[in-house]
């Protein structure tokens, strides 16, 4: 109940100003009731107490794209990344704003720094997915990332065929769809 939640981590932060895990609960709850002037007040005092920490440019960010000012979001994703290049979040996310413009470079960048940040299968395909958006050029690397997985990944094997796909090889993509 975040109602009951934010009233709690309001009590919370009234008595222990400078915890900083307060007051990004507090600003992450309040983000997600819609608050988000709360959300941003929470934040702000976090990149007041702690600048050189990520969490807070990141709130910020999150704030600002809920506000539909994505430039801004992506400014301080940045800025959160400019304390921690692994803040595997704002990588994530300046991903998905990325890919929402159709900017398949700037999505691939991010999702190559996820890959070596978080290896596995789930960065591999979001990697080989932006690859394939990408146009031709990327479809062969794609295909290497996704070829491993085929057998034992169903969202490896739907990708792949969707690489096919784009290459209007439907013989390639019966043949993997079995």
């Amino acid at each position: 109940d975040y109602p009951l939640s934010i009233s709690r981590l309001n009590d919370l932060a009234v008595r222990q100003p400078t915890t900083i895990a307060i007051l990004t609960a507090l600003g992450h709850a309040a983000l997600n009731t819609d608050q988000l002037d709360l959300a941003e007040e929470q934040y702000a005092r976090v990149v007041n107490l702690v600048p050189q920490l990520p969490e807070g440019f990141f709130g910020q960010g999150r704030v600002a794209a809920s506000r539909g000012d994505l430039s801004r979001a992506i400014e301080l994703y940045n800025r959160a990344l400019e304390r921690d290049t692994n803040f595997f979040p704002a990588r994530v996310m300046l991903a998905r704003l990325a890919e929402e413009r159709g900017d398949w470079a700037s999505a691939i960048v991010q999702r190559r720094a996820l890959l070596t940040i978080r290896p596995g299968p789930p960065s591999l395909i979001a990697l080989a997915q932006d690859l394939r958006e990408n146009g031709p050029d990327g479809w062969s690397e794609a295909e290497q990332l996704l070829l491993p997985l085929r057998m034992t990944s169903p969202d490896a094997s739907i990708e792949l065929a969707r690489r096919y796909g784009s290459a209007d090889s439907p013989r390639v993509v019966a043949g993997i769809l079995g």
